[in-house]
């Protein structure tokens, strides 16, 4: 899997970024949003073509979440990981980013 990740990407793995996309929640506590992909456009969550392995980032939020904020892009910071993303085994992504602000439309 890593030999397919540009090597500008992967200079980015422990760093802090901002990174903007569409917001697809995939875990929530009470009214906010935990973890969520964070799609490159919108027509890949609900409207087209499957997405490529390179084109979302798993987003594990800290604290309490943030606000579900979807068909808007967003902008979310944190700590981006480069590498396998798996859960029961499975390969799941291969971007990753430990979230700690979310910056909505207009912000």
């Amino acid at each position: 899997t890593m030999r397919q990740i540009p090597e500008q990407v992967k200079t980015l793995n422990g760093r802090e970024v901002s990174l903007r996309g569409f917001m697809l929640p995939m875990k929530y506590e009470g009214q906010k949003a935990t973890e969520f992909l964070l799609l490159k456009n919108q027509g890949l969550c609900c409207y087209g073509m499957p997405p490529k392995i390179t084109e979302w980032v798993n987003v594990r939020m800290a604290g309490k979440g943030a606000k579900a904020i979807m068909d808007q892009p967003v902008i979310v910071c944190g700590i981006f990981h480069v590498g396998d993303v798996r859960e029961n085994g499975d390969l799941v992504g291969i971007y990753r980013l430990d979230g700690d602000r979310l910056k909505g439309p207009g912000e």
